[in-house]
């Protein structure tokens, strides 16, 4: 997938977002920050909206390094849309683009260190791919176009498409 072609992408509630939040938001990135990428992502919604956006942005990079993997609280539809607003701040901010890159290797290097690991390679290389060309695809994007989610019947995956 070319991330020029990209106009939405299903991921894994678990085992798939919280592994591009925490690439691109690894848990050591202070709340200040996040926060300020949050208002820049989502500018019209309220304060105490901003600050429930900061805590479930760290929630899923937390769960990442959590066994079982699982989170506080399932963010409604919009908090999604909010979370990848924001995530696509980070990644048309040059310093932390390239801290995510960073990021991206180090990440792999974590998912591929399983003891099956010759069996979840392959997938893990594909996960990072997709991170990749998400994180691209947001540097590259519109900021005048926005990011829906839905959720599937079953909650298990979400599905982000971009609006203009």
């Amino acid at each position: 997938m070319s991330a020029a072609g990209l106009h939405s992408f299903e991921m894994f509630t678990i085992d798939g977002f919280e592994a591009l939040v925490f690439t691109v938001c690894p848990v050591m990135v202070k709340p200040e920050v996040i926060l300020s990428m949050v208002k820049k992502g989502n500018p019209d919604k309220p304060p105490s909206f901003q600050n429930s956006i900061v805590i479930i942005i760290q929630d899923y990079s937390n769960a990442f390094l959590r066994t079982p993997r699982s989170i506080t609280k399932r963010p409604n539809e919009a908090e999604m849309a909010a979370v990848v607003e924001t995530l696509r701040q980070f990644a048309k901010d040059d310093f932390r683009y390239d801290l995510f890159k960073k990021n991206l290797h180090l990440v792999f290097d974590l998912i591929s260190e399983s003891t099956q690991q010759e069996l979840y390679l392959l997938h893990n290389a594909d996960l990072c791919k997709l991170i990749l060309n998400i994180q691209e695809y947001l540097r590259q994007s519109d900021d005048q176009a926005f990011w829906k989610a839905k959720y599937s019947p079953d909650l298990r995956k979400v599905v982000f498409e971009l609006v203009k």
